[in-house]
């Protein structure tokens, strides 16, 4: 009787970093993957986890990915920064009890 895994193929592989050589992924490994297989990292890479050829091949995504991260993270800071507007509460110079607050939009 045949797995029910028997003919599947890895179509992600994914790692991340670690100085363990025994699990590094070479060549022998990503045979053995499906033939449209992708690599994804969680960066930064130490070197011994993924062989040069697979990391800098044309189906890693590890540029791609960091250049998304680049640009969602202004694309967040950017939003988050335009639409802030902090309450600073007045001080009570003059001994009122009830709270004023004073808007002040920081961009």
């Amino acid at each position: 009787m045949r797995g029910l895994f028997h003919d599947s193929r890895a179509h992600v592989i994914v790692t991340t970093s670690h100085n363990n050589q025994t699990l590094a992924i070479t060549e022998k490994e990503v045979d053995h993957a499906d033939p449209e297989w992708v690599l994804l990292h969680s960066l930064p890479r130490s070197g011994t986890e993924v062989c040069d050829s697979i990391f800098y091949s044309d189906r890693s995504l590890m540029l791609n990915s960091v250049a998304n991260m680049v640009w969602m993270a202004q694309s967040i800071f950017t939003k988050l920064m335009t639409e802030y507007i902090q309450e600073i509460p007045m001080p009570d110079f003059d001994g009122e009890r009830h709270k004023r607050t004073m808007k002040k939009n920081i961009c």
